[in-house]
């Protein structure tokens, strides 16, 4: 779903919300067939959508935060503040994603 939604032209941020919301709904019925929490599945299913690229520039931005020379200090920060935040909110979408669907249904059963 986030590949396809990616493929759409939506941005990462929405994509991401959109693969662990889907991820979330296939594991209530996942949960209800095996007899186990749905967090059993959802959580390893997401764990390959956190943002480790977009974390690792951030890092590495601000590593040379420390090196660079002034002139090129503004574009480095920017870009790094622009890394970090959109590694922050991939994880806030995803969080979102797996927790909303779980929330929703927590008094429902799909066996009914």
């Amino acid at each position: 779903m986030k590949t396809f939604l990616l493929l759409l032209g939506f941005n990462i941020i929405i994509s991401s919300l959109g693969g662990a919301f889907l991820v979330s709904i296939i594991s209530i019925y996942a949960a209800h067939s095996k007899h186990s929490p749905p967090l059993v599945f959802a959580i390893p299913s997401v764990i390959p959508m956190i943002p480790g690229v977009f974390a690792n520039k951030m890092m590495l931005g601000i590593m040379k935060l420390s090196a660079i020379p002034g002139e090129q200090y503004p574009r480095v920060l920017a870009e790094t503040i622009h890394n970090g935040l959109n590694a922050a909110f991939i994880l806030l979408a995803l969080a979102l994603g797996v927790t909303l669907p779980l929330l929703i249904t927590r008094k429902e059963s799909i066996k009914k």
